[in-house]
């Protein structure tokens, strides 16, 4: 088997003779398996080239020419069919159900570029199939009117726009960077067939723009959903929030008498290193069971992430986040169904699993815990700007209340897709952390919000209360009350931090029992006549031994008011 890697490092001519050796089909799976900045140059060392571009799943070919650039994929688009270089326009040129003039500037003067025929043969092709795709992206471009029936044709040519065919529709240009683009695609409309420019300009003059843009938007994702590409607003309940677990079966064998259809493009390629998805196609390829309908499906499900994300598509990157997204939420619905199971593995799961089910479960799983934490926010527990929780929880909050939610990887210092139930239980703890915290320091008096107002923090090593923790003001508060028997927040002297060290021993690495006790105080008076539940106190114990340890290990010399940064010390 042929390594992408091996290959990619010869030259060009290796890369030919190499080629020369190899069944098309053959050269399919290198150049699928390639990453798409690189195929450009296997499409161009193969002397089959027409049939590869024609043959590829079309969003591959789609991403392969806008990661080396439309402007510098010409040979590429020349070599492309009518329809292909459709599905980029209605893949590109919409946002929504808007279309963006810059966009189609830009693929008007990629078009323009080709050679001639190409662009007479996708004239003619959507001609015949979406005679309402050229009056919608022609008009916000232009000002047309029609020559009265009584008026001269010198007094017209004087009055009216300043470019005409034929004396009876006469054009203005809005911006004159679109003239020389604009009229040789009308030269070429009318050449190829004048009752289909008579058509684009009666179209324009006659329908309603909204009227024109609407059966323009809804031909469009007609031609999409046929290569597996849903609209925007279908794809919006792709992150819909679901009952867990409410995963569908498929009946097989209302799949096993369609036809197969080639996806859009080839899922299995941005399968990526998770595990339980894995498994589930190895088992299912070693069974010998069919895939074409977890295969279409995934395509389905991934396009919908890329729809409703308003994916950049000049952005190579940001289009693969959006595939890969769909590959590790999928791999994380797999892992939670199977779990604790017995007998039900991946494949089996898999095998009759509704994929977009499978996806929804997870993200479900995902908003519960960005939900909780707006809810905090909404209460008024946790501060909008995510001020005094401590690093890296506000990146950890920040990701759980996108859409979708992101994890946030401290190592790498970036946003990933959640993929593993072991992620999912870690921000699980992480969401209950901040929500213990967010509970204890809601007792804290005075409350949070007036901190800004102390006049103090200059005074102290924090210097500002925006750099201030709540672990450091709820230790400081259990200070001043082993201290002083005091339960409000204020800042410990650091002349009194050696008899704070003789109230809180260690014992075996430990807070003793008798720090543990005054912890029971704290919260004891911080809740009056309510019990404090079991969780702040394990919060609060759990504060109490970061604030020994630092304390054990430290000297009795508190001079330097940084040298301690569990507590807040002038």
């Amino acid at each position: 088997m042929l390594i992408p890697d091996n290959f990619l490092q010869k030259n060009k001519d290796e890369m030919e003779k190499q080629l020369l050796q190899m069944d098309l089909s053959e050269q399919a799976s290198l150049l699928l398996m390639s990453p798409w900045e690189h195929r450009y140059d296997i499409l161009m060392a193969s002397t089959r080239v027409r049939e590869l571009v024609r043959e590829m799943p079309v969003q591959e070919l789609f991403w392969t020419v806008k990661a080396v650039g439309p402007a510098d994929s010409i040979e590429l688009l020349e070599l492309a069919t009518p329809e292909q270089l459709q599905f980029f326009l209605d893949l590109d040129i919409w946002r929504k159900d808007e279309l963006r003039h810059d966009k189609i500037l830009a693929w008007l003067t990629i078009l323009a570029a080709c050679e001639k025929t190409v662009q007479l043969n996708w004239i003619r092709w959507i001609m015949e199939n979406d005679p309402y795709f050229l009056p919608a992206i022609i008009r916000p471009l232009i000002k047309l009117e029609k020559r009265p029936d009584d008026m001269d044709i010198q007094e017209a040519r004087d009055v009216l726009g300043s470019f005409t065919l034929e004396d009876i529709y006469f054009i203005s240009f809005k911006k004159d960077e679109t003239t020389p683009l604009l009229i040789p695609l009308l030269k070429d409309v009318a050449d190829i067939d004048f009752s289909d420019y008579a058509l684009v300009m009666e179209t324009i003059l006659y329908e309603t723009p909204t009227a024109n843009l609407e059966t323009a938007f809804q031909r469009r994702v007609a031609r999409l959903n046929d290569a597996g590409i849903p609209d925007y607003f279908e794809s919006v309940d792709i992150y819909a929030r679901v009952p867990l677990p409410d995963v569908r079966e498929v009946e097989l064998k209302w799949y096993e008498n369609q036809d197969a259809i080639m996806p859009a493009f080839v899922p299995t390629l941005y399968m990526g290193q998770y595990r339980y998805l894995y498994e589930a196609i190895s088992e299912l390829a070693q069974q010998g069971i069919t895939l074409e309908r977890i295969l279409l499906e995934w395509v389905w499900a991934a396009n919908k992430i890329m729809m409703v994300e308003n994916v950049d598509f000049d952005d190579p990157a940001a289009i693969y986040n959006a595939i890969d997204r769909a590959s590790a939420f999928l791999n994380l619905g797999i892992e939670m169904s199977v779990a604790g199971r017995q007998g039900l593995t991946p494949g089996r799961f898999l095998h009759t699993a509704v994929i977009e089910d499978v996806i929804r479960m997870a993200v479900s799983s995902l908003r519960k815990m960005g939900d909780r934490l707006q809810r905090l926010m909404e209460e008024g527990l946790l501060d909008s700007e995510l001020l005094y929780l401590p690093d890296p929880l506000p990146d950890v909050v920040r990701g759980l209340i996108k859409l979708p939610p992101v994890m946030w990887n401290e190592k790498s210092n970036k946003y990933e897709a959640f993929s593993s139930l072991g992620q999912l239980k870690q921000a699980q703890a992480a969401t209950d952390s901040i929500n213990n915290l967010a509970q204890l320091a809601s007792r804290i008096n005075p409350h949070w919000s007036t901190w800004p107002g102390f006049s103090w923090w200059r005074k102290s090593n924090y210097l500002s209360c925006r750099a201030v923790t709540w672990q450091a003001a709820l230790a400081t508060c259990l200070a001043r009350n082993a201290l002083y028997g005091e339960v409000g927040l204020a800042p410990v002297k650091s002349s009194e931090l050696v008899q704070l060290k003789r109230l809180w021993p260690a014992e075996d690495g430990r807070p003793s029992e008798a720090s543990r006790t005054s912890v029971q105080h704290f919260l004891d008076a911080m809740a009056g006549d309510v019990c404090p539940d079991e969780f702040l106190a394990d919060t609060a114990n759990a504060i109490l031994n970061d604030v020994c340890m630092e304390l054990v290990n430290i000297k009795d010399n508190f001079s330097q008011k940084n040298y301690l940064q569990s507590l807040i010390v002038i």
